[in-house]
């Protein structure tokens, strides 16, 4: 009952504010009848430096929440004035709203990892994958995976070196860790033919067809052999 008299309240508050001060970019709430007014109050609140109340705010996020536009407005709004919204639950819903987009998907991974959120990390790299990100992830990946690692998850690990491997077809030691995680799972077949398709790559063929007989023998290189070479982003092409 309280909120709803203090939504109420907010609301009329908000109304009076739009007839006392006709110029402000964001009172009207016919702004919000659509995503690029609603976009255009918000850049216009920003440019101003203009404080928008949260009834307005929330209503938009609302109203708007599969327009990725003005999840990236309310966004940019909250990096300079207090507003209701983390940052994480808008850069997650500006990624959520098009996951295909690789910029907004590297920036929610590297929300992820600069806050040590690897579980959540998971979470969203199973569900969306990597495609399209840049070959720089592969690092990061690995690390993240290595970290999985460390907690004997050896299952998630694989998911982050997966994608590690993708990003980067001519990286030899990356794929030759993820043989190597897969062959430590059983999945030796999986281990071959990962060593296979790396084979065929022109910078790293040479590299990973030497190994293959030793993981057709099952004797392949223990985990972590190349930690080093990945984590420093060392290539040998």
């Amino acid at each position: 009952m309280v909120a709803i008299v203090l939504f109420y309240v907010l609301t009329i508050g908000e109304l009076l504010n739009t007839v006392l001060f006709p110029t402000h970019p964001v009172t009207s709430w016919l702004m919000l009848s659509s995503a690029a007014s609603t976009t255009h109050s918000l850049r216009l609140a920003r440019a101003q430096d203009k404080k928008v109340s949260y009834v307005w705010l929330l209503a938009a996020r609302r109203a708007h929440a599969q327009h990725q536009e003005v999840l990236k407005e309310l966004y940019a709004y909250s990096q300079s004035q207090i507003s209701p919204f983390s940052e994480s639950e808008l850069v997650y819903e500006i990624t959520a709203s098009d996951p295909a987009d690789s910029d907004n998907k590297s920036k929610l991974f590297e929300y992820y990892l600069k806050n040590q959120m690897i579980d959540v990390f998971y979470r969203d790299l199973y569900k969306w994958g990597a495609d399209a990100m840049d070959e720089e992830w592969t690092p990061k990946l690995y690390i993240v995976g290595y970290d999985f690692l460390k907690r004997n998850d050896p299952e998630r690990a694989l998911v982050f070196w997966q994608w590690a491997a993708w990003l980067s077809p001519s990286w030899s030691h990356m794929w030759i860790e993820y043989a190597t995680l897969l062959q430590s799972l059983g999945r030796h077949e999986e281990a071959v033919r990962a060593l296979k398709k790396c084979s065929k790559d022109i910078y790293a063929g040479a590299h990973c067809l030497d190994l293959l007989e030793d993981f057709k023998m099952n004797d392949p290189p223990p985990l972590g052999f190349y930690n080093a070479i990945i984590r420093g982003d060392l290539h040998e092409k």
